[in-house]
C-alpha cells in the first residue's frame, strides 16, 4: 500500500508559504545560498525564509521565529521535488519528519522529541510499507514489524512496553506512577491495558490504555499486599491471521 503525503505536511505546506513578516523582505547570500526573508540585523531572520540556488531554483523554505526555527521546514530536489519535511521547536526537531525519493515517494519518517530520536521511525521501498522499528529514549528496539508487498504483516518480534512503577508523594499520599511506550505500527490493530495479577497468574484488568502518543504515564494507588500490576498488549493483523497478547509484570518498587 502506497504511502501518501500526509494531510498534516499539507497544512504545514500552506501555513509556512502564506505566513509573511512585519517588515521588509530581503535577498542576501548565506552559506552559499540566496535568501529571501525579512531580517532582524545582517543575519537574524524572522519569519519564513525562503532559500534558492544560484539557479534561483527553490531549495528550503525554513519558519524562524528572530534567528530560532520555529515550525514547519520544507527542503527541495533541484526539480522541484520535495526532498524532505520536518518541525522545529526552539531549534530543535520536534515531531514527525517525512523523507522522499527524488520521484516523489516517501523512503522514510520518523520522531524526534525535542531534538531526540525515539518512538516510530517507517520505511517503504519505492512507496510501499516495508518496515517500521519502535525505539526508546535508550535507543532499544522495542518493536519491530516487517511487511510484504501488499501491507500484510510477514514478520513480528516481540513487544515491549518498557513498563516501568516509580515511588512518588501525590498530595502527601504515596502513590505509584506508571510509565509506558505505546508502539503502534500500521496495519495492525494494537490495545493495551493494565490491570492486577497475584501469584496464580490471575488477570483483573482495570482499564484500557489510550493510544493518543507513544507513550502513557499515569498515578496508581499502591495494590494490596498479594497484587502486582501487570500492562499487556494485544495485537490483531488486519487479516486476522496475526493473534498475539504480550503480557509484562511490572518491575518490583
Amino acid at each position: 500500500m502506497k504511502k501518501t503525503v500526509p494531510l498534516v505536511f499539507i497544512c504545514w505546506l500552506s501555513l509556512i508559504t502564506g505566513c509573511t513578516s512585519n517588515g521588509k523582505t530581503e535577498r542576501k547570500e548565506l552559506d552559499n545560498l540566496i535568501v529571501e526573508a525579512h531580517f532582524d540585523n545582517d543575519t537574524t531572520i524572522d519569519g519564513v525564509a525562503k532559500y534558492y540556488d544560484h539557479s534561483n531554483r527553490l531549495a528550503s523554505l525554513v519558519n524562524y521565529n528572530h534567528g530560532v526555527k520555529y515550525g514547519p521546514s520544507v527542503n527541495y530536489y533541484p526539480s522541484g521535488i520535495i526532498r524532505d519535511s520536518m518541525l522545529f521547536f526552539d531549534n530543535k526537531k520536534h515531531g514527525e519528519a517525512y523523507h522522499y525519493d527524488s520521484l516523489g515517494r516517501v523512503s522514510w519518517s520518523d520522531y524526534q522529541f525535542y531534538g531526540i530520536k525515539v518512538g516510530p521511525s517507517v520505511f517503504y521501498k519505492k512507496g510501499e510499507i516495508d518496515k517500521y522499528l519502535f525505539t526508546d529514549f535508550n535507543k532499544n528496539d522495542l518493536l519491530i514489524v516487517e511487511y510484504d508487498s501488499n501491507g500484510s504483516v510477514r514478520n513480528l518480534s516481540a513487544l515491549s512496553t518498557k513498563a516501568t512503577v516509580t515511588r512518588v508523594i501525590e498530595n502527601g499520599n504515596p502513590m505509584l506512577e506508571l510509565f509506558l511506550y505505546l508502539p503502534n505500527p500500521p496495519f495492525l490493530n494494537i490495545y493495551y491495558e493494565f490491570g492486577l495479577t497475584d501469584a496464580t497468574r490471575r488477570l483483573i484488568p482495570i482499564s484500557q490504555i489510550p493510544k493518543n502518543d507513544f507513550f502513557y504515564d499515569t498515578l496508581l494507588p499502591y495494590p494490596k499486599s498479594n497484587l502486582y500490576y501487570y500492562v499487556s498488549a494485544h495485537v490483531k493483523g488486519k487479516d486476522s491471521v496475526i493473534n498475539k497478547v504480550f503480557i509484562e509484570d511490572l518491575p518490583d518498587w
